[in-house]
């Protein structure tokens, strides 16, 4: 659901606005910046977004500390569908002139139509202080404590928010879908009920009506859409291309090529949120991929992933269990398949730490010879995983441990020579380095310890991994975003034939919806 933007204050508080303004700013200002300033405010409330942000530009140039012109023009950008653009402009007025009336309002509902919450939460609670349509920003307040599952809260913010009628009937809305998440549908029908027959006709009184029908709206409790749909396409650089997918490393000598090669990658897939209940959620997707050699064409891998995760909601405690399964094909031949079961719990220590442990048991199942039998094999790891929030909602640092014991199925040499114990040590770090440029570094090390002398031609194998990962994205829109990105392997052995390095550079496009 869109909120861009609830307030209809309408053409007589913009007459006002701008007869006020332009009449005590006439003796400070430039007359060029006034008359762009005007056919800004004119085209804004014609909904003429691109005019009105071309002529609040004209005003900036003219005055660049033109807090006003800044702050319509970001008004303008959001109601164009250019969040990023948006908080780059309100986060520059406020700057200029801390008191702007209703700035702090706008830029939180622009920080949670980006998913920023904490940043959302945080300008919202200073709307509120400032009292600057206060039951407006109460609302939406309350919808960031819900999202955040601060429910106590919300559902206080929406029974006051309710006192305005601007926000009345979504504030009703939210609070009756709390009632229900809550497990408590007596409260929530008669407020579904009101929503259903006031907003006929509108996107809340047609989920309302529906909720009541005991159909689905298509969207969860949470006032989203329970599908997600997203679309890759990327240009990748190998240096030296290697057997299976980049999550996989099938560790033998025949599965690195040591030549360099250029692939296109295309990757689809589909979200669904089955089940956003009190006591869980249930989500599902499938993931399509293909990648397309220049030369090595033997190399080409279709992938298809499905998925299916179960977690209950996030309180004390919280729980969950991931499920993947995963088939690939080589050159369009059957190559191998897998599925792997992950049961986990989390533990938050405050807002900002959280302790998750887990245990991952994947089968994999190569489809062809040579690798099958011998490479067939069950993994165990147990693990532990660290996670702290930075001060942000794009600002989150990950850091773990899990153990690992793979069990080759079959008994044979080949079987014998990948069976090993190991530990796997990871970090990763995400990090909006500014509106609308995220980035994600991520380092990995792996110690395998080969059982049998099989693994090394008469010596145990020891093998050390270091990987290395460095991501941009850059959002062109709310749904389009260009990236690239590093990825750097260094694989040592003490058997030399195990030894090599990797550098594989990407740049694509990605949509999601």
């Amino acid at each position: 659901m869109t909120w861009w933007r609830l307030s209809k204050r309408g053409s007589a508080l913009i007459a006002v606005t701008f007869a006020l303004w332009v009449g005590a700013g006439l003796a400070r200002a430039d007359v060029n910046a006034h008359v762009a300033f005007a056919r800004g405010l004119v085209a804004f409330h014609g909904a003429q977004w691109n005019e009105a942000i071309a002529a609040f530009g004209r005003a900036l140039e003219a005055d660049s500390k033109d807090a006003r012109a800044r702050y319509y023009r970001g008004l303008a950008r959001a109601r164009a569908g250019d969040t990023a653009g948006a908080i780059v402009d309100l986060e520059q007025a406020l700057r200029d002139q801390p008191d702007l009336p209703h700035a702090w309002l706008d830029l939180g509902i622009a920080y949670l139509s980006a998913g920023r919450l904490d940043d959302a939460r945080a300008a919202l609670e200073r709307a509120v202080e400032r009292g600057h349509e206060r039951h407006v920003a109460e609302f939406f307040l309350g919808l960031v404590k819900y999202r955040l599952g601060e429910y106590a809260a919300a559902s206080e913010l929406f029974r006051q928010a309710q006192a305005d009628p601007e926000v009345r009937l979504p504030a009703t809305y939210y609070a009756a879908l709390l009632a229900e998440r809550q497990g408590r549908p007596e409260n929530a029908r008669p407020l579904l009920e009101v929503v259903a027959r006031e907003a006929a006709g509108v996107e809340i009184g047609e989920a309302a009506a529906q909720y009541l029908a005991g159909t689905d709206s298509g969207l969860t409790p949470s006032g989203e859409h329970r599908w997600r749909a997203a679309a890759r396409l990327s240009f990748e650089y190998d240096s030296n291309v290697t057997l299976g997918p980049s999550s996989v490393t099938v560790f033998a000598p025949r599965d690195v090529t040591e030549k360099a090669d250029g692939r296109a990658v295309i990757v689809a897939g589909l979200r669904y949120r089955f089940v956003d209940a009190a006591s869980f959620n249930l989500v599902g997707g499938y993931e399509v991929s293909q990648s397309l050699h220049f030369d090595l064409r033997r190399f080409d891998l279709q992938g298809h992933r499905l998925s299916v995760a179960l977690a209950s909601p996030a309180n004390r405690w919280s729980w969950g269990v991931g499920t993947e399964y995963n088939f690939f094909a080589l050159d369009y031949r059957t190559f191998f398949h897998e599925a792997l079961v992950t049961p986990w719990a989390a533990l938050p220590w405050s807002e900002n730490v959280a302790t998750q442990a887990f245990v991952s048991v994947r089968g994999r199942d190569f489809l062809r010879a040579p690798y099958d039998p011998g490479r067939d094999a069950w993994l165990y790891a147990p693990g532990l995983r660290q996670y702290f929030s930075l001060g942000g909602a794009n600002r989150l640092l990950g850091i773990g441990y899990r153990y690992e014991i793979e069990d080759t199925v079959s008994s044979g040499p080949q079987g014998r020579a990948f069976a090993y114990k190991g530990h796997l040590l990871d970090a990763d770090l995400r990090w909006s380095l500014a509106d609308a440029v995220y980035a994600e570094a991520a380092y990995v090390y792996r110690r395998h310890d080969y059982d049998n002398r099989e693994s090394g031609f008469g010596v145990r194998r020891q093998d050390d991994a270091h990987e290395f990962a460095l991501g941009f994205s850059y959002q062109l829109t709310d749904h389009w975003a260009w990236t690239i990105g590093y990825i750097g392997q260094r694989h040592e052995s003490n058997v030399a034939l195990f030894e090599y390095d990797r550098h594989v550079v990407s740049t694509g496009t990605q949509v999601v919806f």
